[in-house]
């Protein structure tokens, strides 16, 4: 709890709800009253998560909320780069990257960037959850007028709630800094079963019933080009289409086809499940060596990175550094962070991602130009 209360947006106040807690843990809030003013204890004997988040939601004082779970973390500065962004562009709820922690091993699994663009929350929402409940700073008003959380839903009550603050018109978008961590459940499963798997489809089917059917017509130059060649550039527009005109049950439906179609569209790339990592470094490294290279960065900070750093250094190919957008100026696996542009003409480096490699690659099309070598792992291609 010591990252709320030392955060440096000072202004706020912090419900503690005890849900159905323990005696010490009850003594335990008791006693931070008495050593912060901020600080409000509400009991509850035994309600249910939205049950609780309701009562949370009656009882806030301030416009804004934000919530957490006792064994998430966030930095100190997490209040303040919110609140400014929702004063840069007022939503009704916004988020930020985050990362999800392992809670037995402590690693990191996962580093997650939420939509910047409301139009681009729209459809996502449709096929997904991108937003982690506890990094949102939420517009209370617009959360009391969408009548709250569900009670009805015993999981995916923050699905449930940005599917009906989009429908009433509000917006949700992220910022791309890592604000949040997220442990994940005993086991590293996103989810809590097929409870949650349940709670969510019901809300899933629910949103997609609402949608328009559209127009297949102007579909039909997306699905020619994806039989022809599905090169990955027809899913990149048929994303824009979404983004610009809104989700239709054809949109929708011709996105997902074309994602499957796509080495690296959803889940790992096809060169995975056909051959396994260990293979493509083998074949990377091989490659590298041969020519002269033995020293490479890394294009990608995130989980699988990490992975990639030990499995291209065991096959006699240094990391000499990390880029990232979304992580830059952070330090990632023992290693700073630095921007893709800083890499100059000439240098080596490595795509670390399973299922952005195809974005990253179109990603780098200026840099190429420029002279830069860069390397795709499950798609064995020089640059």
């Amino acid at each position: 709890m010591s990252c709320i209360t030392s955060q440096t947006f000072e202004r706020f106040e912090l419900l503690l709800i005890l849900n159905g807690a323990t005696d010490p843990v009850r003594h335990t809030a008791n006693r931070l009253v008495r050593t912060d003013p901020r600080i409000r204890v509400i009991s509850l004997e035994s309600a249910g998560l939205a049950s609780a988040l309701n009562v949370a939601l009656a009882e806030a004082r301030a416009p804004f909320m934000a919530r957490m779970d006792s064994d998430d973390w966030c930095p100190a500065h997490r209040l303040d780069v919110q609140m400014g962004a929702m004063k840069r562009r007022p939503a009704a709820a916004l988020g930020c990257a985050f990362e999800s922690v392992d809670q037995d091993r402590g690693e990191l699994v996962a580093i997650s960037t939420p939509p910047a663009d409301p139009s681009e929350t729209r459809w996502r929402l449709c096929i997904e959850n991108p937003f982690a409940h506890g990094s949102m700073l939420l517009d209370a008003r617009a959360l009391r007028a969408a009548g709250g959380y569900d009670e009805t839903l015993a999981r995916a009550q923050d699905l449930d709630l940005w599917h009906r603050l989009s429908e009433r018109g509000g917006e949700l978008y992220g910022t791309p800094e890592v604000l949040y961590r997220y442990t994940l459940p005993r086991g590293g499963a996103y989810s809590s079963g097929a409870e949650q798997a349940a709670c969510a489809a019901r809300v899933f089917a629910r949103a997609m019933r609402r949608l328009p059917e559209g127009d297949h017509e102007d579909l039909e130059p997306f699905i020619t080009a994806g039989l022809a060649s599905p090169a990955g550039k027809e899913t990149a527009e048929i994303c824009s289409l979404l983004t610009q005109r809104g989700p239709t049950r054809a949109r929708l439906y011709v996105y997902t086809w074309l994602s499957t179609l796509r080495p690296g569209g959803v889940g790992p790339s096809a060169a995975v499940v056909a051959r396994g990592r260990e293979a493509c470094a083998d074949d990377l490294a091989r490659g590298l060596r041969a020519g002269g290279v033995t020293r490479v960065s890394l294009w990608g900070a995130g989980a699988h990175a990490a992975w990639v750093m030990r499995a291209l250094r065991e096959r006699g190919v240094e990391i000499e550094s990390l880029v990232d957008d979304h992580a830059a100026g952070q330090v990632r696996h023992g290693m700073p962070v630095g921007v893709p542009g800083g890499l100059a003409p000439g240098a080596h480096v490595v795509i670390a991602s399973e299922t952005a490699e195809d974005a990253i690659w179109e990603a780098s099309a200026p840099a190429r130009a420029r002279g830069l070598n860069v390397y795709r792992l499950y798609h064995v291609t020089g640059g």
